[in-house]
C-alpha cells in the first residue's frame, strides 16, 4: 500500500466509502489507490471507469459512509486502514487484505501469535468442556484465541480464553452496537468491518468490552 494513510475526518470518510463501494473489493481498491494516490482521487475516477471490462461500479453514498463512521466513534471504536501501524500484521499478509477495519478494545492483541479455534453452534457439553480447557491452556501459553463470536464452539473458546486474550472476528454485516452493554475493559478484542447489526447478545456483552476488530485478522476483525 503507498497511498497516504487517512488523517482527516474527510479522508477517513473517502477511505471507508471507497471500501464500501460496489465491485470495489480489497484487491481492486489497492490497485484504485495505486494508480490515483488517495481515495478522493480514486472516488472521482471511478464513475468514468464504470461499464469497463463488463463490471458495473457504484459509489457509496457519502452520507452512509458519514453515518458509520459516527456510529463507531459513538461505541468507541476507531478505524483502521490498510498500512497503518495498529493494522493487524498478520492479516495483511493475505493477498486481498480488507482495506478497512473497525477495532474496538485492546490493540495489542492483534500483534500477538494467534490461533483459531471454531466448530459447530450445536456441540455437545462433552464438546464444550472440552474446548473451553483447549482454548483456557492455549491463552495460558501465551496465545490469542480467535473465534468468530457464534454461539457453541466460539463462546467456549472465547469463555476458555477470557483471562489471557481473545479475539472475536466479525464479518461486514455485523454490529457492534450490542456488543457495548459493558464498560469494564478486559482482555478481549473484536475485530469487524462496519458497525451495523447485532451479533449474539450476551456473547457480545463479554467479548466486547476488550477489543474488537471489524474485517477479518489475526485476533479480530470485520471488513
Amino acid at each position: 500500500m503507498t497511498a497516504a494513510q487517512p488523517q482527516t475526518d474527510e479522508e477517513w470518510r473517502d477511505w471507508l466509502r471507497l471500501s464500501r463501494s460496489r465491485n470495489v473489493g480489497p484487491i481492486a481498491f489497492q490497485a484504485l489507490l495505486k494508480r490515483y494516490g488517495s481515495a478522493a482521487a480514486a472516488l472521482e475516477a471511478v464513475p468514468h471507469l464504470a461499464g469497463r471490462g463488463g463490471r458495473s461500479f457504484a459509489l457509496a453514498p457519502r452520507g452512509a459512509a458519514e453515518e458509520e463512521l459516527l456510529a463507531g466513534a459513538k461505541i468507541g471504536a476507531r478505524p483502521l486502514a490498510l498500512g497503518g501501524a495498529e493494522y493487524p500484521p498478520l492479516l495483511a499478509q493475505i493477498p486481498d487484505p480488507p482495506p478497512f477495519l473497525w477495532l474496538l478494545g485492546r490493540g495489542e492483541l492483534l500483534t500477538r501469535p494467534a490461533v483459531a479455534v471454531v466448530g459447530t453452534r450445536n456441540a455437545s457439553a462433552l464438546g464444550l468442556r472440552f474446548t473451553q480447557g483447549l482454548a483456557r491452556a492455549l491463552s495460558e501459553a501465551g496465545l490469542v484465541v480467535v473465534s468468530g463470536m457464534a454461539e457453541g464452539i466460539d463462546r467456549a473458546a472465547h469463555g476458555g480464553a477470557l483471562q489471557g486474550g481473545t479475539a472475536a472476528v466479525l464479518g461486514r454485516t455485523t454490529s457492534i452496537r450490542a456488543a457495548m452493554k459493558t464498560s469494564t475493559p478486559s482482555s478481549r478484542s473484536k475485530a469487524r468491518s462496519s458497525p451495523r447489526r447485532r451479533p449474539a447478545g450476551r456473547l457480545a456483552r463479554r467479548i466486547s468490552p476488550a477489543a474488537t476488530a471489524s474485517s477479518p485478522g489475526c485476533a479480530s476483525a470485520r471488513w
